[in-house]
């Protein structure tokens, strides 16, 4: 009988346990949840070189959390590793290449994205400049006339094709 009793108890204390463990694994589940929402609906404002680093980590974020295979570690590190590579992004500038339709044109354009924030561009021949910003939908570039040698003296001092670097207003 107290090795009963002293069981039942111990069953008790399991079962307190196990209730406890689900309750957490379920509000867990709930906050990974708020998050992948969140980076979802911030993605399409993102700019197109980190979207690239981290479609595949977006794709990744189930459409059902009810209905997927991905464990919830699984789901918290796709959730981290976009965050991650975000504050990089962020804290940094970055030079890419890129097409962009310029009037009735498209053209080849080096784009210096600062952040999360701004971007500046500027064609190979030095005649045709603007800068970008995030949007609702996406990041809106405008063309600005009269920016191009600035943009080109930006882009220059990032490259470290400069002598002498110094403040360039945008």
């Amino acid at each position: 009988r107290a090795s009963s009793s002293s069981s039942d108890t111990e069953r008790a204390d399991l079962l307190a346990k196990s209730d406890e463990v689900q309750a957490g694994h379920a509000a867990l589940a709930g906050e990974i949840r708020t998050l992948e929402e969140k980076i979802l609906a911030v993605a399409p404002q993102l700019p197109a070189p980190l979207r690239e680093k981290i479609e595949m980590l977006l794709v990744q974020i189930p459409d059902d959390p009810n209905n997927t295979k991905l464990q919830l570690g699984q789901r918290l590190m796709n959730v981290l590793g976009v965050l991650a590579q975000a504050e990089r992004f962020n804290g940094s500038a970055t030079l890419v290449g890129e097409t962009r339709p310029i009037g009735d044109q498209k053209l080849q354009v080096r784009t210096l994205y600062w952040g999360l924030g701004t971007a500046v561009y500027v064609d190979a021949q030095g005649q045709a400049a603007g800068v970008g910003r995030p949007g609702a939908n996406g990041w809106v570039f405008e063309n600005v006339a009269g920016f191009e040698g600035a943009a080109q003296q930006i882009v220059d001092i990032y490259e470290g094709n400069v002598d002498e670097i110094k403040f360039i207003a945008i």
